[in-house]
């Protein structure tokens, strides 16, 4: 079987960790979404929370301040990194879509669907009210993009970001697997040695990285 990584950026309601973790499934390959936040803060002694945050919340003033989330986001980064080295892996949000961009094998996909739609689906699955819902989409929307603008200066709805773009209106769960599925069969989103090797060099940079910021709590 061909090797694969694919980096996956999805909007509340859009389906995005359903087809991720569908995907994982169908293919065999591993799926990390709160994975990357529990690895992380199990390797590097932080807090789950701070993690998430820092990585999926909108940015607070403090932040510009402080050396913490700078360090936290190393971490983060890390982990992704190293998880992409093993291939066949399917990573999602936590600013991978942007950190993997320059690799070209790397499968990019966006997954998002109209507000509306996807209000009707948090409605139902958490049992918001429809203006509850539609709040909670349009908010989670201002925050992730507010923190990847805030960590990588990079608009999260900038369409060449992305190889592949699902919206999931009119989109099963299914299909949409099936059409990153076909992506994946391109020879250009197959893992080459050279590909491979800068991974691998990324990866012991991070880890190295992240390693000294642990031992010495070096400032940026």
């Amino acid at each position: 079987m061909s090797m694969s990584v694919v980096a996956m950026s999805a909007t509340l309601g859009s389906w995005g960790n359903e087809i991720g973790r569908e995907l994982g499934r169908v293919l065999g390959y591993e799926f990390a979404d709160r994975e990357i936040i529990a690895e992380a803060a199990g390797r590097f002694g932080e807090g789950v929370m701070d993690l998430d945050r820092v990585t999926e919340g909108k940015p607070r003033l403090r932040e510009r301040f402080s050396d913490d989330p700078h360090r936290y986001v190393t971490y983060v980064e890390a982990v992704i990194l190293e998880m992409a080295a093993r291939d066949n892996v399917i990573l999602a949000g936590r600013g991978a879509v942007v950190l993997l961009s320059k690799l070209r094998h790397v499968l990019r996909v966006r997954v998002n669907a109209p507000d509306e739609v996807r209000a009707e689906r948090v409605e139902q699955s958490l049992g918001l009210t429809r203006e509850a819902a539609i709040d909670a989409v349009r908010e989670s929307d201002r925050e992730r993009g507010a923190r990847v603008k805030f960590l990588y200066d990079v608009d999260w709805d900038d369409l060449p970001l992305y190889d592949l773009v699902l919206n999931t209106e009119r989109l099963t769960v299914e299909r949409a697997v099936s059409l990153v599925r076909n992506a994946i069969g391109d020879e250009r989103f197959r893992t080459t040695p050279e590909g491979s090797r800068t991974l691998a060099e990324l990866s012991v940079a991070a880890q190295t990285k992240a390693a000294q910021l642990t031992k010495s709590g070096v400032e940026f």
